[in-house]
């Protein structure tokens, strides 16, 4: 004889589908720190060209349209990735004995940053520098400098002139690369040879 159909629907009800006595997975809520990570693993696995929106969104298992409730476009996207970059930095304290040395660290500390994200250094020659963390390294060289005697002004051009510099570099560098790796286009084949 059949259950009651309370019982029954009750009994759906407890049991998620699926799996018998295992609870459906939440999603983790997308989070700013969320987004940042997934767009830095995107351009790490296919480049800078790669990062999108959409791409951000499929790493997160989301729709495009989810993201806007927490990042303004694609550029705050970026902004937020050079920025934590950025973050990943050891800045020294000021030494006026080691003043070169210590923005040559900073320099190739940026630069290795970089190389390991083909590309993302288009992001950096691109913004206008609001984030904190950006923020901190370019008061942090300013200290630098200003400490080795530099006259303030031209510390504040050397700064501009050594992110450029840096971002060019690396931006070129992972031009070569994604170049050397990919198939020469254009090219005839050989002719193939017949065997004997």
């Amino acid at each position: 004889m059949p259950a009651d159909p309370r019982r029954r629907r009750a009994a759906r009800h407890a049991q998620p589908a699926g799996v018998p006595g295992q609870q459906p997975r939440r999603k983790e809520p997308i989070t700013v720190e969320r987004i940042t990570d997934a767009a830095l693993e995107v351009v790490a696995t296919q480049g800078y060209d790669a990062l999108t929106m959409r791409s951000v969104a499929a790493v997160l298992d989301t729709g495009p349209a989810s993201l806007y409730a927490h990042v303004v476009n694609k550029a705050d996207i970026d902004e937020l990735i050079i920025g934590r970059l950025c973050a990943r930095l050891v800045l020294p304290e000021p030494d006026p004995a080691t003043w070169r040395e210590q923005i040559l660290d900073v320099c190739a500390q940026i630069r290795d940053q970089y190389l390991s994200y083909p590309g993302v250094s288009r992001a950096a020659l691109a913004m206008a520098a609001t984030n904190l963390d950006v923020l901190r390294v370019n008061e942090s060289m300013l200290a630098i400098l200003l400490a080795g005697g530099i006259d303030p002004r031209t510390a504040a051009w050397a700064i501009d002139a050594l992110f450029l510099y840096v971002g060019a570099y690396t931006l070129e560098a992972s031009l070569v690369a994604q170049r050397q790796s990919q198939p020469v286009r254009g090219r005839a084949s050989p002719p193939l040879r017949r065997g004997g």
